[in-house]
């Protein structure tokens, strides 16, 4: 899977995240952002990821790094 990703300033991202099988590369970044949904929590005790809808981008720093986290494992490669 790859993704591309520019900021406001032009900067540009790429993840590039490569799994045995396809379906496994999706399901496993699909499982990690639904146990932050269920499971995160910020260092104030507050959840990472509150009520409505939200881009990548929007989401604070603590809940991108552990859906990353959880993203990362068991993969073949993991490029940023």
């Amino acid at each position: 899977m790859r993704v591309d990703a520019w900021g406001k300033d032009g900067t540009k991202v790429t993840l590039r995240c490569a799994h045995k099988d396809l379906e496994d590369c999706v399901g496993q970044a699909t499982a990690a952002f639904g146990m932050e949904l269920l499971r995160g929590k910020g260092a104030t005790g507050d959840p990472t990821i509150g009520p409505g809808v939200w881009y990548p981008a929007e989401l604070q720093a603590d809940a991108r790094s552990n859906i990353l986290a959880v993203a990362r494992q068991k993969t073949l490669v993991w490029e940023v």
